[in-house]
């Protein structure tokens, strides 16, 4: 085989040329070797990330289900709370039918009523009657008194209807539970003293 060295002549058998081309590949191959393992390493650290995101984005959806169930339990709890207030005010509502079921048995004789107004979110009762004789009305009143329902009573008025012998009275009735047991029951009466019933 014919070998030609087309080199000049005054580098032909310089083996420092060839000592450079094997130092340059020797750079290459080495740079390509570290681009490699920064590759791998780049490659590890996205790989990491990926995961860290991926948990991240499960607790961001376990924390968005926690803040939901609260917003639940929130509403519920203002359910229940509506339900408590809607039973407190049954228990009105029980007083007045108490009221009513004592009622009929304290009205003494020459009284009748001819109007009863209230309303049971306030638990008072305004009534409304006739009678012949301030006797009866004080009678009544004190019959109001002695029911259990009945946590105070205001006699507001008391009038004579013209041209009979009829009187006309208001009486107020605050209802509830007492709180000393009946025995200090608030009253107020406004009947003026009469010497002889009419």
């Amino acid at each position: 085989m014919l070998k030609i060295n087309l080199l000049p002549e005054e580098v032909k058998g310089d083996k420092r040329i060839s000592s450079t081309v094997t130092l340059f590949n020797k750079i290459i191959v080495g740079a390509l070797t570290v681009c490699f393992l920064l590759s791998i390493i780049l490659h590890l650290l996205i790989v990491n990330v990926e995961k860290e995101l991926g948990e991240k984005s499960t607790e961001s959806r376990n924390a968005e289900k926690i803040l939901e169930e609260f917003e639940n339990l929130t509403k519920e709890k203002r359910n229940l709370q509506n339900q408590i207030d809607n039973l407190k005010s049954v228990e009105t509502s029980f007083l007045w039918g108490k009221f009513f079921d004592q009622l009929q048995h304290r009205i003494p004789e020459g009284v009748w009523l001819t109007s009863v107004e209230g309303k049971s979110s306030e638990g008072v009762l305004l009534l409304v009657g006739e009678s012949s004789s301030y006797a009866s009305i004080r009678a009544f009143f004190s019959s109001l008194q002695s029911i259990e329902a009945v946590k105070n009573v205001e006699l507001k008025e008391v009038k004579a209807i013209e041209g009979t012998n009829i009187y006309e009275f208001q009486v107020i009735c605050s209802l509830g539970v007492k709180q000393d047991g009946g025995n200090n029951r608030e009253s107020k009466e406004f009947l003026p003293e009469r010497t002889k019933d009419n």
